[in-house]
């Protein structure tokens, strides 16, 4: 399922404000660190006296993680108790000793995207960025800067092919988060990313990136841009509904569909009874947190600072020097603030769009890629009654879109969490390469 923004995460989704809000629904979330080892925790709120399970957030982390949260998250151990969750000892409101466990991958999968609650990595470390490989410089700057009344989206294309494959991101995201996807896709056919208004390097727009103003913006891109049809789409969490949007909108233009963790318009009401109305709750308290890092941005904020950390994600470890420069430059401008929280706003309104535009896609072929792993599962222990029905309910939702069509493959990405394309880039390229073949030239 998709979560909302993955603006608080780092560039793999791994912990945002809306992707703690994914995490419960099964969707994916992110915290801001570097490895595969990854701690699931859970954020018990104190309310007068009384202990509430509000949210929880999956965490992807190094190592380090316990550490790194003792240094980077004093604002959350202040007012929540960090919780192993699906544990007897979760439950009880115990908490094992972090620093001594080393856990094993999974991945914060919220499709979830719930709000991560913005995982930071220092500035400092930022220093110290490996150099960038050559495929990601190109996501490291504005390309083609098209323009579409007034306005202009940033497009970026490369490979030649019959057929246009075209990358839509994760709510509160760049095209960057398909540097590992783009450029294998290119050596196939011509492959595209874009930046919705607001994000990246596209200039911001007055309206909300609701899912028919993002349809609307990149047909008028792709065709000032002379990238004529037949596309196939690909769209992660938000992106997969959107893409979902222009397939209604405009059918014969497209010609295959990749639903990578991709968002349903029921999805969040779904996973709100699961989660016994934890996932809205969080939510809200997440997007007030947004509107704070607005407020902030437009003040400045101190490179190294709480909110700059918790806000921006600070360094991405795999992005190189350029690519993390401009993703920084990007999530500490207050356009990127008013647009990223506008986008989560509207989200009902998107999913109001999508369902009334829902019915099959006929004999489109279609391929959906679900998560594997468990935001709140931990390795070795026994999974939560509540992670059981968040997980069988995001399966049940993506079993349902692939229904949609007669010429559909649903694929369960061991490994993966919600942003597929970071934890599992080659299980993207092989979908693309695999619908690309049941097309016709």
């Amino acid at each position: 399922m998709c979560v909302r923004s993955h603006a608080y995460a780092d560039r793999r989704g791994r912990i945002s404000f809306t992707r703690v809000a994914a995490a419960l629904s099964g969707r994916s979330g992110a915290s801001c660190i570097a490895a595969r080892i990854s701690i699931h925790i859970c954020i018990l709120a104190r309310r007068k006296r009384r202990r509430t399970a509000t949210a929880c957030i999956c965490k992807d982390a190094n190592a380090s993680m316990a550490r790194f949260h003792e240094q980077h998250f004093p604002f959350l151990l202040k007012h929540y108790k960090l919780i192993y969750y699906a544990t007897p000892e979760a439950a009880a409101g115990g908490i094992p000793n972090p620093t001594r466990k080393t856990f094993a991958m999974p991945r914060f999968a919220l499709r979830m995207s719930m709000f991560a609650i913005a995982a930071a990595c220092s500035a400092s470390s930022f220093a110290q960025a490996p150099a960038a490989p050559d495929t990601q410089l190109a996501f490291s700057h504005a390309n083609q800067m098209v323009d579409i009344g007034g306005r202009r989206l940033n497009l970026y294309c490369s490979g030649s092919g019959a057929n246009t494959v075209i990358f839509d991101s994760p709510s509160g995201m760049g095209g960057w988060v398909w540097h590992a996807v783009q450029p294998e896709v290119a050596k196939q056919t011509r492959a595209c990313v874009f930046d919705r208004a607001g994000m990246g390097f596209s200039d911001p727009a007055e309206r909300p990136n609701t899912s028919q103003n993002v349809v609307e913006d990149l047909h008028a891109a792709l065709g000032k841009a002379g990238i004529a049809p037949p596309y196939v789409l690909v769209g992660n969490s938000f992106g997969g509904g959107n893409i979902q949007l222009f397939a209604y909108r405009y059918p014969n233009e497209v010609k295959g569909l990749v639903l990578v963790e991709a968002q349903h318009e029921d999805e969040i009401d779904r996973m709100n009874v699961v989660s016994k109305g934890k996932l809205k709750e969080m939510s809200a308290m997440l997007t007030e947190y947004g509107k704070t890092c607005e407020a902030q941005s437009t003040k400045g904020f101190v490179p190294g600072s709480e909110l700059f950390a918790n806000c921006t994600g600070g360094f991405q470890p795999e992005f190189g020097r350029a690519l993390n420069a401009a993703y920084l430059a990007s999530l500490t401008s207050p356009a990127y603030w008013r647009a990223r929280n506008a986008e989560e706003d509207a989200f009902e309104t998107s999913n109001a769009q999508l369902r009334a535009a829902r019915r099959p896609f006929g004999d489109l072929p279609l391929m959906v890629l679900t998560r594997s792993v468990s935001p709140y599962a931990i390795p070795g222990k026994p999974q939560s009654e509540l992670n059981k029905a968040t997980e069988k309910e995001n399966l049940a939702i993506h079993q349902e879109m692939a229904a949609l069509s007669t010429r559909s493959t649903h694929r369960v990405v061991p490994g993966a969490g919600h942003l597929i394309q970071a934890d599992k880039p080659q299980a993207v390229v092989k979908a693309v390469t695999d619908l690309l073949a049941q097309i016709k030239p």
